[in-house]
């Protein structure tokens, strides 16, 4: 008899939609994990179990880019946040960075750690994806079309509807006011493209939703 029902945990993965549905299929994928860890069963069934992990947190990543609202929101509308969904600002970005993986392209790396006669973990995915050939980095021709294409409205409207000052997000970065009014209003030649970075993971959103990647040349980086 099969333990573990694989075509059925499959079709949970797919079928599974809203918040809750995401939720409770990843908890008991968590279960299942954790008996296979106490029955001390093989690592090619630790892996299927971890991959399924690995898919519905992308799905969760997904959900979230797609419902949990950023910037401004109609009245009517009352946003998601965070915080309503218990989960942390790491949790979501993690899984958010996750979601922006094509499947195809996760299940490869998953393949070469299987046949490398390793164990999948997020850990081992994350290192792979980081020296991957395939990893991007956005670099643009001068410093002048850095800043043509920062969103600068995006930001503001991220602080304004948070509510925060420019000056409470200057203390929280360890960055001058200045520096953020600057980001925010003035088309200056210098950008901090590191400051950039750290907006975005301020305010909890990828940060290509802070760039226009129309206008960037975009080269593989070398391996690390």
């Amino acid at each position: 008899m099969e333990l573990i029902k694989w075509n059925e945990i499959q079709a949970a993965i797919n079928k599974a939609e809203n918040w809750d549905e995401i939720k409770e299929t990843e908890t008991k994928l968590k279960a299942i994990q954790l008996i296979v860890s106490q029955e001390r069963m093989a690592i090619p069934v630790k892996n299927k179990v971890t991959r399924y992990l690995i898919d519905i947190e992308a799905k969760k990543g997904e959900w979230l880019s797609s419902n949990v609202k950023r910037g401004r929101t109609e009245k009517e509308v009352i946003p998601i946040r965070l915080a309503d969904l218990n989960i942390s600002k790491d949790e979501s970005s993690q899984a958010q960075r996750l979601s922006k993986i094509p499947k195809i392209k996760r299940d490869e790396i998953l393949d070469k750690i299987e046949d490398d006669g390793k164990e999948i973990t997020k850990t081992e995915l994350t290192r792979r994806i980081n020296t991957s050939e395939d990893r991007f980095q956005y670099r643009s021709q001068s410093s002048e079309d850095i800043y043509n294409v920062i969103q600068s409205r995006v930001i503001t409207q991220l602080r304004e509807n948070l509510n925060i000052k420019r000056e409470q997000v200057a203390a929280d970065l360890n960055a001058s006011t200045s520096a953020i009014w600057n980001v925010e209003n003035v088309p200056f030649h210098n950008p901090n493209i590191k400051l950039i970075m750290k907006l975005a993971r301020y305010f909890d959103v990828d940060i290509r939703d802070l760039i226009d990647m129309g206008n960037i040349k975009v080269e593989p980086s070398p391996i690390a």
